[in-house]
Parts: structure tokens; C-alpha cells; sequence
């Protein structure tokens, strides 16, 4: 690690200052009947602009809706390349993204998560897909697990999956479970000092290391 003081600390105060006001406006909207007061919550939730497919900073964006009656759709981000070249030799990886929030807040189209998109469709070279979901509590359940296993009962044909990526992950438990124990290999990369959302956050050195991190693990899943 760069240091072993809080990086936190050693932020701009315009990014504390903006971090903080989510924080007040994710305490702020839950009621004590577990209900989140969403009309309270949409003040806090700053949305990124437009997308647009004339590139900015050399990504394309454009939306794809796939059910609008219940708020389902994507946003594609494609990173441009002079000559169409790139290191994959024109291939490029495809990250299917599923924003944070707890899976009760936000969008695909919120700020920070429109900014990270971006940064990883540009530093890692990869087309990338953030997928707008339906929140809990109106809609029970971890929306992940049930796209995990939906996929499971089909053979894709021309898409493969060949790596997971959980970043900060909802995880309880001390030991693996059975289905953990199937011979999957798993990498864990721990950044004790850092905060929450921190690889949101470039100017965080742990960022650019979880960049790199995430990187390694793509290359190395390609290759196989």
C-alpha cells in the first residue's frame, strides 16, 4: 500500500462534501418500516448527462430499453479506437456491470456510476453494459442471484462467460459453502485502508490499484 493513514482523509473536500450528501440522503430516506421514501432519495441522486453515441473522452453511450412499464434497460459504453485497432485485436471483452446501491438506491444512469463505466470501458479496453434494475424493497430479492441462475438454464451459443468480478460484495459467513467448494478458482484482493466506493474515486491510489487488479484478472482469463 501507497500509505497506511485513511485515504479518506486526504480527499478534496469537494469529494467528501459530495459523498457525505449521499450518505444524508440514504439515512434520510429510510423509514422505519424498512419503505424508502423514494421522492426524498431522487433529490440526492444526481443523474449523469445524456448519452450520447458522437464519443466523449473516446466512449459512445447509448441506452437500450428492454422493458420501460418496469424500468428495465442498459446502457452500452463502447470505447473508440483510431483504425478500429486495439490490443485484443478487434475482440473486445464485453462487462456486464450491476451498480451499487445495496440494491436499493440508485441507477445505471447515476453519476459516479456513469463516471466509473466510463473509466472502465477506456482503461481496461472493454465494451461495457450497466444494467438498470428493479430496487428492493418494492421488488424482493438480489436481482444478481436471479440473473445467475436464469442464466444457468440456458446454453448460450455466442456469448461466454469466463470471469466474475465482485467488487465490495454483500458476503456473510465465515466458512465456504458447499456450491463455493466446486473447485472454482477465486482470487481475494483486500485494500484494508479504504473506504467504501473507493474505487469510484480515481484520484484514490487503492482505485488505480483495483483498476490494475481487475485488468490482470481479465488478461489472464483471456488468454485461457
Amino acid at each position: 500500500m501507497p500509505n497506511q493513514s485513511p485515504t479518506w482523509t486526504n480527499l478534496p473536500w469537494t469529494i467528501r462534501l459530495f459523498s457525505s450528501v449521499i450518505h444524508l440522503g440514504f439515512r434520510s430516506s429510510c423509514r422505519s418500516n424498512g419503505s424508502i421514501n423514494r421522492r426524498l432519495i431522487n433529490l440526492f441522486e444526481f443523474q449523469a448527462p445524456t448519452p450520447s453515441t458522437e464519443p466523449i473522452n473516446g466512449i459512445k453511450t447509448f441506452d437500450v430499453h428492454i422493458d420501460p412499464s418496469r424500468n428495465i434497460w442498459f446502457r452500452f459504453y463502447i470505447p473508440c479506437h483510431k483504425g478500429g485497432n486495439n490490443k485484443h485485436g478487434g475482440n473486445m471483452p464485453l462487462i456486464i456491470y450491476f451498480h451499487g446501491g445495496g440494491f436499493a438506491w440508485m441507477a445505471s444512469n447515476a453519476l459516479g456510476f456513469d463516471n466509473l463505466c466510463r473509466r472502465f470501458a477506456k482503461e481496461l479496453t472493454s465494451v461495457v453494459i450497466s444494467m438498470n434494475y428493479r430496487l428492493a424493497p418494492e421488488q424482493r430479492g438480489n436481482l444478481e442471484h436471479h440473473v445467475a441462475v436464469k442464466a444457468c438454464e440456458y446454453e448460450f451459443q455466442n456469448l461466454k462467460v469466463i470471469g466474475v468480478i465482485a467488487i465490495q460484495p454483500f458476503f456473510r459467513g465465515e466458512e465456504r459453502t458447499e456450491s463455493e467448494k466446486l473447485g472454482k478458482e477465486a482470487y481475494l484482493i483486500e485494500y484494508p485502508i479504504a473506504f467504501h466506493a473507493f474505487y469510484a474515486i480515481p484520484m484514490v491510489p487503492e482505485s488505480g490499484l483495483c483498476i490494475k487488479e481487475i485488468r490482470d484478472f481479465m488478461e489472464k482469463q483471456c488468454a485461457k
